[in-house]
């Protein structure tokens, strides 16, 4: 089951990750020693230091070590105009080292957005990473029964240690159902990058 991670959300799930609507926004994704995906939706800089604390826990709890990095966004929009942290940032706020990649978004030139997820092929297999424009995906509100374990989220700017999301409390989570006007687009614009 795959999960999709709002603004200042993170999230752990052993297939797929989405990210719904990255405009401004960097999603990141650690793939674990076991084959499964840890993610955070990154916004902006004042959400940025709670949330690299939150992913870093996750990552210590899950405990079968960190194999790849994967950084997904508009970059120039991001990191240049917005401020965020870039690949180098992210990898040292969670003490990652090893193989990246960056695919920047800004070579499809957007302009409302992507969606893009991050699909594990099982431990020691590579990911598979896609993309589709934002004005080419259908969303629906989604929810999931009762509080889920493997959510959590930053509110204002500072870390609400523990709480775990339901449906309740995130009525704008958004799930993507994938419209028949483009196929998603395996990103041939991953950049390697090596985290030292």
């Amino acid at each position: 089951m795959a999960i999709y991670l709002d603004e200042d959300m993170v999230g752990e799930d052993p297939t797929k990750i989405g990210f719904p609507h990255l405009v401004l926004c960097m999603g990141v994704v650690v793939v674990m020693g076991d084959g499964s995906l840890i993610g955070a939706h990154f916004t902006k800089p004042t959400t940025e230091p709670a949330l690299l604390r939150l992913f870093a826990e996750k990552v210590r709890s899950n405990g079968s070590g960190m194999n790849e990095l994967y950084c997904l966004a508009n970059v120039a929009e991001h990191v240049d105009l917005h401020s965020g942290l870039d690949i180098y940032g992210k990898a040292k706020g969670i003490g990652f080292t090893g193989q990246g990649y960056v695919a920047d978004f800004g070579v499809l030139n957007p302009t409302d957005g992507t969606y893009a997820e991050v699909t594990s092929n099982g431990a020691g297999n590579r990911e598979t990473v896609s993309c589709k424009l934002n004005q080419q995906v259908t969303y629906a509100t989604a929810f999931r029964a009762g509080p889920d374990a493997s959510m959590v989220r930053t509110t204002g700017g500072t870390l609400a240690s523990g709480e775990k999301w339901s449906g309740t409390k995130r009525t704008t989570m958004k799930t993507s159902t994938v419209g028949a006007t483009a196929p998603f687009l395996s990103t041939p614009f991953l950049r390697p990058v090596t985290i030292t």
